[in-house]
């Protein structure tokens, strides 16, 4: 019988073997990129630190400018106090951030913005808020939240925005801004409000308004407890 040269066939299996393996590299690869595209672009920031995983946080805040109480005065102030305050969080921590915004904008006048807060205290209101976003603290397991201390306490804007998510098993790190020094009644007030919520309440931060321009050490000092 006719002899039959298996070079070219030995040729192919090899030549198909090698273009099989090149194929899964390529596979391979745009299976890593994918996933890394995936990664990136999820809610899920995930940072390796010292070893562990730990997910990102999420500084959430309410601010206002206008008419403050600054040192004893009142001043007129571009950006809130506690805006600023948030942003060196934001920085100190490298979370996300999310301004809670009013359906209806509190007054620019000092003592106006005061009556209407005092009101709100008293009715324990609920303000509505013009921003709220479904599913915003899903990805988050520590939450800063910020507010200034209006009547002693937390303006009630907050207790609308805590009211609206599934806070279980999430970590809460309060702070504020003030003219007096201190979270007054807020903490207090805060951990009433949470008690059945299932997350964790932290010591919170407090900073008088006109201190916030140099709290950048504080800052860094509380974020790292």
């Amino acid at each position: 019988s006719p002899s039959i040269d298996i070079s070219k066939y030995v040729f192919a299996v090899i030549f198909s073997s090698e273009e099989t393996k090149v194929k899964r590299q390529k596979k391979r690869k745009m299976s890593k990129s994918f996933k890394k595209w995936k990664y990136n672009q999820s809610l899920y920031k995930i940072i390796n630190i010292e070893g562990g995983l730990y997910m990102s946080s999420i500084i959430v805040y309410f601010s206002r400018a206008g008419e403050n109480m600054a040192n004893g005065e009142i001043k007129i102030l571009n950006k809130g106090n506690t805006e600023i305050l948030a942003e060196k969080i934001q920085k100190a921590v490298s979370g996300d951030i999310f301004q809670i915004l009013p359906e209806e904008n509190y007054p620019f006048a000092y003592d106006a913005c005061k009556a209407r807060s005092k009101k709100e205290h008293e009715n324990n209101d609920l303000p509505l808020i013009s921003n709220l976003k479904e599913h915003l603290l899903d990805a988050y397991d520590t939450i800063y939240i910020g507010f200034p201390i209006w009547s002693r306490s937390f303006p009630r804007i907050i207790s609308t925005f805590l009211q609206c998510y599934d806070l279980n098993g999430k970590i809460i790190k309060p702070f504020c801004t003030n003219e007096e020094g201190d979270f007054g009644y807020g903490e207090l007030e805060l951990r009433s409000l949470l008690k059945d919520s299932g997350c964790i309440l932290k010591p919170g931060l407090s900073i008088r308004g006109y201190e916030v321009s140099r709290s950048d050490n504080v800052v860094k000092e509380w974020v790292n407890k």
